[in-house]
Formats: structure tokens, sequence, C-alpha cells
């Protein structure tokens, strides 16, 4: 890529730069180099998404998570499937043995007190 003050050409990957350019030739192979820098960090946060999503896609299928999964309860709590199957998901994204994960909690003391 290539900086002058409005506009970004795509130079082919090359740093050369253009003669009609705006900027110092110091400014402009700092940006160079400062999307160098950030090219690198998307790669890193590339594969650190990748790896999560995989073991969020493994949860899911290790839960045989539905459609019927996912519809609406009477609010009673009875036969609702799908709050148990987000424990469980939550569980394997974690690590750990089981998980409690309701929207009723009010704090984390609450949630503490609640499992104890």
């Amino acid at each position: 890529m290539f900086y002058c003050r409005k506009k970004v050409f795509n130079n082919g990957g090359k740093k050369s730069l253009l003669s009609d350019n705006n900027l110092p030739l110091e400014i402009a192979e700092a940006l160079n180099f400062a999307e160098q820098v950030l090219e690198t960090q998307s790669r890193k946060l590339s594969k650190v998404f990748e790896h999560n999503h995989q073991k969020l896609l493994r949860a899911f299928q290790a839960a045989r998570v539905s459609d019927y999964d996912l519809h609406g309860t009477t609010g009673y709590g009875l036969g609702d499937t799908g709050r148990n199957k987000l424990d469980e998901i939550v569980a394997a994204v974690m690590g750990t043995e089981k998980a409690l994960i309701r929207h009723q909690f009010v704090s984390g003391t609450h949630a503490i007190a609640s499992a104890l």
C-alpha cells in the first residue's frame, strides 16, 4: 500500500513512491512500516479467532443443538432443553465440568451464593 494525504494507492505490494506524492519519504515509510506491523497482528488475531470459532462449533456439535432448542418456552422452566444445552456449551468452551448461565443472576456474589 502506498499512502498520500487523501488516498491510498495499492502499488502491488511495492514500497516505491509515486512522483506526485504529497508526503515526505520518512512519513510514507513510517506508514508502510505501521501497516506491516498491523498486518502481522491481524494474522495473529485471525488465528485466535479461528481456534475459538472451532472450539465453539465443536461444543455446539457435542451438545447436539437443534432448532427445537432455540424455540421459546412457557417461562416455567419445564422441558427447557435450550437452557440445559446452553449450560453444556458454555462448560465445554470454558473447559469446566458444569456451567450455569442465567440472566436472572444480578451479580457475581448472587451467582456464587446460588452455586453453594
